[in-house]
């Protein structure tokens, strides 16, 4: 074959000859230009995986060992598998530079607007994707037009280059798509299984390039695109418990109704989660420790209150936090619309706001908090920065201007709405580690070797959050005697997500003796229990016509709304009143399987009792997964 007849062939001007030479040349030319356009693309789409970021953070990928193969390998197979299942590399090819380009500027628009990155799971929200892009500008950028064009020149050369071959059936080309289509599928099964699902994997392709590591879309773009939109089906995955059948945990939900709150009972109700607060007078035998308690215990001898047995241990505060607004003691992503109590407070006439002086990224607040039901949650960036509270000691000392605009924004929004209340706002004071070397708050020292015979490092700990402690109860006392004069009726509802981090290993724990071992009941409750407070100023107690105090039980999160709902005398939603069984025949249902039945703690259930906890966890996975609004 002369050589100008093989350039014509090669840039599809003619057939490649119908022989056996012609027929390898024509597969191996395809390949290899699919081949090349393929890592095209995907480079194209890993240019705009730093979202926020610029060149620097795209130069930073090919320091990261493996991190641009991750990316633009999953390309080129699935070219290479749409050339072998419709014969023609263009349209492979067209299709695959489609959906990759559709993804990639999908996820540009929803980190811009949403701050959010594009999860796998987002793609099962399609449906809603029409009324939440609604209220956003979606134009794209010059950048992104030009990516897209490079995009669609890519597909026409592509297909300009191949449409003469074309590994038609008939040609005997089918053996070859078959056996084709099956190498790629196992190969690409072996690689999804062993490596783009690895954990191990993808935090070893962690990438050091200046960003803040404890934000997930920070991490997510530090990664491109394409590989972390992979990984990200981990979290999409939200398997069923065992034996839940639909139709059997829709009926369980129908068989209640839900209730409205009666008018003449309709109070203001504020809730605070407070970061690290935990009672350590009841763990360690210590007169100083317990002075500093002895405020929070003279609150609670005039509230309804008790203990609050979390999951979480040091941190992942997230947990309590929407098992509080939910309900629920497994957590699901929360990344669509969600029931929550939030959302029947709302239906109800209530106005649901909440704040957190931290950064609406944490936990994806901005978006979950919305998904729950909140019409405005602020955060730092936006409302708290305004009030000079001071960016680098947000750990250290917040409150003292956290808790005032707490009470602010209720009488703000009832002098302007005249509706009802329902805050819930999480502090960030007390957030660990504390100092090792030094006190924060010059003057108080509360413990010291000499008198306890603890280490230094373990008193320094301990006095740092001991002292932060101190303000928040504070704090927490100037802000009840402020609603005690207010003339609308309130309830104000505070408790603690975890126990604090105190030192490396809990070395603090260990040396002072505080037990927290969870092999035994007394270790294992110290460690989980955070304590939770009911209190009402005199003008809701009038109209509860009760005086608001009581030892409340100890419980689990998830019920914390349940004993709030009895004490304020509402029924609430038909979930609210079916796991009001649920919580009678378990208050303490702990995703680390420990139980409370009856008054006794155990880790092992009865036959009767399992049946009681697996139909609560098909109930609440059966809400989490239906969506609906109330009517």
């Amino acid at each position: 074959m002369k050589i100008k007849q093989k350039i014509r062939c090669m840039f599809g001007l003619e057939t490649f000859p119908d022989s056996r030479w012609g027929r390898v040349a024509a597969v191996v030319w395809t390949a290899v230009l699919l081949l090349a356009a393929s890592l095209g693309v995907g480079m194209l789409s890993l240019s705009f995986g730093p979202v926020k970021y610029g060149k620097e953070m795209f130069d930073s990928y090919f320091q990261v060992p493996g991190l641009v193969l991750l990316n633009v390998l999953p390309v080129i197979l699935l070219t290479f598998l749409l050339w072998f299942v419709t014969g023609r590399a263009g349209l492979g090819f067209g299709i695959t530079t489609a959906a990759v380009m559709t993804l990639t500027m999908v996820n540009i628009l929803k980190i811009r607007l949403r701050n959010d990155p594009l999860m796998m799971e987002d793609l099962k929200l399609i449906s809603e994707a029409g009324g939440v892009a609604g209220k956003y500008n979606l134009s794209l950028t010059q950048e992104q037009w030009r990516g897209i064009a490079i995009a669609v020149l890519l597909i026409a050369i592509v297909s300009a280059l191949t449409h003469r071959f074309r590994m038609k059936r008939r040609q005997g080309w089918g053996k070859v798509r078959l056996a084709g289509c099956f190498v790629l599928l196992v190969v690409t099964g072996v690689l999804w299984k062993t490596v783009y699902l690895s954990e191990g994997i993808y935090n070893a392709t962690i990438n050091k390039c200046g960003i803040n590591h404890y934000s997930n879309v920070d991490e997510f773009q530090s990664r491109g695109f394409v590989y972390p939109f992979l990984y990200s089906y981990k979290k999409s995955v939200d398997t069923p418990p065992e034996g839940y059948k639909k139709k059997e945990a829709a009926e369980i939900l129908d068989s209640y109704e839900d209730a409205d709150i009666p008018e003449e009972k309709k109070i203001n109700v504020v809730s605070v989660m407070l970061e690290a607060y935990a009672d350590l007078s009841k763990l360690v035998d210590n007169d100083a420790i317990d002075a500093v308690y002895e405020p929070l215990h003279e609150i609670e001898s005039r509230s309804i209150s008790g203990g609050l047995v979390s999951d979480v241990f040091m941190g992942n505060t997230v947990q309590t936090e929407r098992a509080f607004l939910t309900g629920y003691n497994r957590m699901g992503s929360f990344r669509s619309l969600s029931n929550s109590y939030v959302r029947y407070l709302a239906s109800q006439g209530y106005t649901t706001e909440g704040s957190h002086p931290g950064y609406d990224w944490f936990y994806n607040r901005a978006n979950i908090n919305e998904n729950l039901g909140f019409e405005q949650y602020y955060f730092f960036d936006d409302y708290y920065s305004n009030t000079g509270m001071n960016k680098d000691t947000l750990i250290l000392d917040s409150d003292a201007l956290f808790f005032p605009e707490v009470v602010k924004m209720m009488q703000n929004s009832i002098e302007e709405t005249g509706k009802p209340y329902f805050s819930f706002h999480v502090s960030y004071q007390n957030h660990g580690p504390y100092y090792t070397d030094h006190l924060f708050r010059e003057g108080q020292e509360y413990v010291t070797p000499e008198d306890t015979g603890w280490s230094q490092e373990s008193c320094t700990i301990l006095n740092n959050y001991l002292g932060n402690i101190a303000d928040t109860t504070e704090q927490l006392q100037k802000t009840l005697d402020a609603l005690e004069e207010y003339d609308e009726p309130v309830v104000f509802v505070a408790f603690g997500d975890h126990l604090p981090w105190l030192g490396d290993d809990n070395s603090v724990y260990l040396e002072t003796g505080m037990n927290i071992s969870t092999d035994t009941e007394e270790g294992y409750l110290n460690h989980f229990t955070t304590p939770y407070f009911f209190w009402a100023n005199s003008a809701a107690k009038d109209v509860l016509g009760s005086d608001f105090t009581g030892e409340g039980d100890t419980i689990s999160p998830c019920f914390l709304m349940n004993d709030l709902f009895e004490a304020l005398g509402w029924t609430g939603d038909a979930y609210m009143q079916y796991t009001r069984s649920v919580r009678e025949t378990c208050p303490i249902l702990s995703a680390n399987l420990a139980y409370k039945i009856d008054g006794t703690f155990t880790r092992e259930l009865t036959e009767d009792q399992q049946a009681v906890v697996d139909e609560f966890n098909c109930v609440q996975y059966y809400r989490r997964k239906n969506f609906e609004e109330y009517k």
